[in-house]
């Protein structure tokens, strides 16, 4: 939601009170920003650090492969992750997608050479944030690397930071005192928040999607809040009002409203925000007041009338003044004995007048504090507070327990409590100030002592306060929040307990924290006896043993835990729903239906889940006879009424068949006969006559034998008799003469004909002439031979096409992608070279001829297979080639068994040697010797054993040394001696003891070898 408020907050600034939120991001153009850059080219990996370090405020850290990055990951967070597509074991996307699987969202950057648009795409799928591709001037190139890491990382830490302050906001709206809510055009709540749902008594999910008729608003409230939302889409601006509102309940309520207009990024208004505050209290004071001064306006008629009577009371009052100067006296000596400390002073804070027990505290007579400044008795640092109290003070007014400071003649800091008020003369001008306190040090001192106590108690409870300040962790206001959660605890645990049905919860610990009056009730436990208790033993109660409930599974979600113990089970939003029928301990199959969801704090983690059951024994039971005896009525209801249908309407329907089927008998395309039980004809219709050119009366009584072609009697009386078993024949194929003294092949379906009884009355025959489709069949037949010969000559030159492509793509793919890499290394270095100083240039001078040497190598070592698959298979004598390869090995060769001819393209050689050139390069200085074995294997393949003494092969590099890049040189050698054999049909895989050798097992199919005898 996008909410337009520029305009709303520049209006509203004196009102608006700003949190004290550090809402500042970090920049990363200031931090430095860790990489985790990965690359199988180690030269790539190199040029690449040195590049991006040298450009600022950049930590680049290595990896060779996927697996070595994510064994990083797992210990190491990074700002950013640059990735190679192509690498040997997990490609870029794959390793993106690992990575996005376990919950990581570090900003990721797919850099290759590798520019089709399907891998661009699907990166982007996949959660990558850019795709660079290398290759050309490697300077700009790094440098538009290094402008989409710095943009990713920013724009990942934005992200962060909306997404906190969204968190805020959310919290502000949801502890807000206000109703605030949010609308769409259809005037339909989109939000609310907990004071609104508080106040209506309804939840959110209630309130959500419904307008204020279907909440029940009296009409005339919610006409008056629709006009109020007609001006914000009319005005596209802030509308205001007060008002009062009648609310579902009919109480009448006044409310301050103001309603923002909520815009998409087009501008349009899309919906209504809104703020309500509840005013009825400060309008009904307004009332009051009213009121009272209304009452103050009679009073003062009353006083005008009691003036006379003033006036004659006023001899009286002279009268008095000599009683007024005896109580002065009197005044007097009580201000001067009062235990109290008595002090006053003038409009200028300055002393007139103190009584014994301030001239005995502080030292200072009456006669000289007169004049002094106040500050002089009381602490100086009081003064500006006393100073504001006293500007809001009237006349009835007093401050009462104001603390001060003073000392003593001894130097003692004493603690004073002072009771303040204002003197005012006859005419009410304020003339002085007068304070009468109390020395109050040692009720602080026995407070502190008494705190001191408190605070020894507090440290025996830490745990219980620890676990309460838990609970309330989500409350900023503590006294607020007592009152809302004691409201909340005590509406929740009456409604507990007012539900009929078993009702418990659980933390996350397993401890039960709800236990309703239906559970103690069932199980004869209290809450006061089971709150807190653990290790299931609410289980135990309801089964007699432990058995995982509805809230145990959704804590520790697991459908194969569900599926075992529910015999049906459910998850619908949020809730887990379920039947579990078990023995109880009298032996008694008990069905229970139960509901659970989880419960969550106010940062949505969860804290535990509730559950409600019910025994549904009874209802479950009485439901499936019900079912039983309903379907039972209602399939004789069913059967009752279609007999009556079938009744009323047999006649007329009887008359249409008749009318009916004589038409489609005459008319039908098929043949059609009916027989006697004596195989004589009774009826025909037309396509019958005109096959074989005899009218319908003569046809009549004809045996059909006497029509056919060929000894079909016996075949016929079979088929007969199945039909008499209530059986229908269909495709029996009987020939008939035409007219024309044609012979055509008829396929006929025969059904018997029986009347109400039962009693068998007639034969139906109906035909299809199958002729001409029987001799089109033939011939597509015999064209479909020959096309199955032509597509298996041409499926087997394909085959050897597109092996052949395979191999061609794969070699040219290995060569471009790596010399790229190789290239673009070079380029990397020319560059540093120019702009080093002459410390680095031998260095990258030195790095370079490595990355030339490295391209003339990939170059040499392809060439031998640039051409696989492009010569048919021919047959080949192993012995001739392991001979050759005696010859110029530098070790002996053994073999044993070789005397094979083996079907396979020309490569094969090329496989032997670079086995042998794996053999020589990583055998070893103990290396002596080669042996090459054949055996034939129980399936009739070929199995032959080239092994040396050598270290070996470690069992986690066995596969790994057939991948592409792996390995100490070009990484080409054993990938390419796998893709050449696959050419062949052949096999290999390796199989040796790593300490022992290298054993390297090639299975030859069968078929493409045999014995040289």
């Amino acid at each position: 939601m996008h909410v337009n408020i520029a305009n709303y907050l520049d209006k509203q600034k004196p009102n608006i009170i700003y949190l004290g939120w550090d809402m500042k991001g970090e920049n990363p153009e200031e931090s430095t920003i860790s990489v985790l850059y990965v690359d199988d080219e180690p030269m790539l990996l190199d040029i690449g650090k040195i590049y991006i370090e040298k450009s600022g405020n950049f930590n680049v850290t290595k990896a060779q492969n996927a697996n070595a990055g994510i064994d990083l990951l797992k210990d190491k967070s990074f700002d950013c992750i640059i990735s190679d597509y192509q690498m040997p074991g997990m490609d870029g996307i794959e390793f993106l997608k690992q990575i996005r699987n376990k919950g990581n969202n570090t900003p990721f950057i797919i850099f290759t050479g590798k520019g089709r648009e399907e891998i661009v795409i699907e990166a982007i799928n996949n959660g990558a944030d850019f795709y660079v591709q290398k290759g050309g001037e490697p300077k700009s190139q790094f440098t538009e690397l290094l402008h989409k890491i710095r943009h990713a990382v920013s724009a990942r830490k934005s992200g962060e930071e909306l997404i906190k302050s969204e968190k805020k906001y959310k919290y502000l709206v949801e502890n807000s005192p206000n109703f605030i809510f949010s609308y769409d055009l259809d005037n339909r709540f989109k939000s609310a928040n907990s004071a609104l749902c508080e106040f209506l008594g309804l939840s959110e999910e209630e309130i959500i999607g419904k307008n204020y008729e279907e909440l029940d608003f009296p009409e005339k409230t919610y006409n008056y809040l629709y006009k109020l939302h007609e001006r914000v889409y009319e005005t596209a601006d802030v509308v205001k009002a007060e008002n009062t509102i009648k609310m579902p309940g009919g109480e009448i309520h006044y409310y301050n409203i103001i309603l923002i207009p909520v815009f998409d990024q087009k501008g349009f208004v899309t919906g209504i925000m809104g703020n309500s505050t509840d005013i009825t209290d400060k309008v009904n004071s307004e009332k009051d007041l009213i009121e009272k001064n209304h009452k103050l306006l009679l009073l003062n008629e009353d006083l005008s009338a009691a003036e006379e009577e003033i006036r004659q009371q006023f001899e009286e009052i002279a009268k008095s003044q000599h009683f007024l100067i005896e109580t002065n006296q009197y005044m007097d000596a009580l201000f001067n004995n009062s235990a109290s400390l008595v002090l006053v002073w003038d409009n200028n804070f300055r002393v007139t007048k103190v009584n014994k027990a301030v001239e005995e505290m502080t030292g200072i007579s009456g006669k000289i504090s007169k004049g002094l400044p106040l500050d002089d008795i009381i602490t100086p640092d009081k003064k500006d507070e006393l100073t504001e109290k006293l500007m809001h003070l009237s006349s009835k007014d007093h401050i009462r327990g104001f603390e001060t400071k003073i000392k003593n003649l001894s130097g003692e800091i004493r603690t004073v409590q002072w009771d303040i008020a204002r003197i005012y003369d006859y005419a009410g001008k304020q003339i002085s100030t007068t304070a009468q306190g109390q020395d109050i040090t040692k009720n602080i001192e026995y407070h502190n002592r008494l705190l001191e106590k408190n605070k020894k108690l507090l440290l025996a409870n830490e745990e219980i306060a620890a676990a309460e300040e838990e609970l309330r962790q989500q409350m900023d206001e503590i006294a607020i929040s007592q009152r809302i959660i004691s409201k909340s605890e005590r509406r929740i645990s009456d409604f507990l307990n007012l539900l009929p049905d078993p009702t418990f919860a659980i933390d996350r610990s397993g401890d039960i924290i709800v236990w309703n009056a239906a559970m103690a009730e069932t199980y004869g436990h209290s809450a006061e006896e089971m709150i807190g208790k653990g290790n299931h033993e609410y289980s135990k109660l309801m089964y007699g043993h432990y058995r995982p409930t509805l809230v145990d599974m959704l804590l520790n979600y697991d459908e194969n835990l569900i599926t075992e113990n529910y015999k049906s089970c459910s998850f619908k939003n949020g809730k887990l729903e379920g039947y579990v029928s078990y023995k109880n301990v009298n032996g008694q199959i008990v069905t229970l239906w139960g509901i659970a969801t989880l419960l969550y704090n106010e940062d949505g983690e969860v804290e535990g889940a509730i559950e409600t059951f019910r025994d549904v024994t009874d209802i479950e039971k009485n439901r499936k006879e019900l079912e039983k005896t309903n379907e039972e009525l209602s399939a004789a209801e069913e059967e009752i009424r279609q007999q009556f249908d079938e009744i009323a309407t047999a006649q007329h329907t009887l008359i249409e068949t008749n009318q009916y089927l004589e038409k489609l008998f005459n008319n039908s395309a098929s043949l059609v006969l009916v027989l006697d039980n004596d195989l004589r004809i009774t009826k025909a219709n037309e396509a019958f006559e005109k096959l074989t050119g005899i009218l319908e009366k003569d046809l009549i009584n004809i045996c059909l034998y006497d029509l056919i072609s060929g000894d079909k009697k016996e075949e016929i009386l079979l088929k007969i008799n199945e039909t008499k078993k209530m059986k229908k024949i269909t495709g029996f194929e009987i020939a008939i003469r035409s007219a024309s003294g044609e012979e055509r092949r008829i396929l006929w379906d025969i059904a018997q004909i029986f009347d109400y009884s039962g009693k068998h009355i007639a034969t139906t025959w109906q035909g299809h002439d199958i002729t001409d489709i029987l001799e089109y069949q033939n011939r597509i037949l015999e064209i479909n031979e020959k096309l199955n010969i032509a597509n298996e000559k041409l499926a087997a030159a394909e085959g050897e096409l597109r092996q052949a492509h395979h191999q061609l793509k794969l070699i040219t793919g290995i060569t471009r992608h790596d010399i790229l890499n190789s290239i673009m290394a070079a380029e990397g270095y020319l560059d540093l070279i120019n702009c080093s100083d002459d410390s680095e240039r031998d260095d990258y001078l030195n790095k370079l001829n490595d990355v030339i040497q490295k391209i003339q190598m990939q170059i040499e070592f392809t060439r031998e297979y640039e051409t696989p698959g492009s010569h048919a298979p021919a047959w080949q004598d192993l012995t001739d080639i392991l001979y050759d390869l005696d010859s110029k090995a530098g070790v002996p060769i053994q073999t044993s068994a070789c005397k094979v001819e083996i079907f396979a393209d020309h490569m094969l050689k090329k496989v032997f040697e670079s086995l042998l050139d794996n053999t020589l390069r990583h055998g070893g200085d103990n290396l002596s010797g080669i042996e090459v074995n054949c055996m034939q294997a129980d399936k009739g393949e070929l199995r032959i054993i080239w092994e040396d003494n050598g270290p070996g092969i470690i069992d986690a590099d066995k596969e790994k040394i057939f991948e592409q890049g792996y390995g100490k040189n070009t990484g080409l050698g054993l990938f390419l001696v796998r893709e050449a054999l696959k050419i062949s049909g052949i096999k290999i895989h390796e199989a040796g003891i790593y300490g022992k050798g290298a054993r390297f097992i090639m299975t030859v199919p069968q078929g493409r070898y045999h014995i040289i005898q």
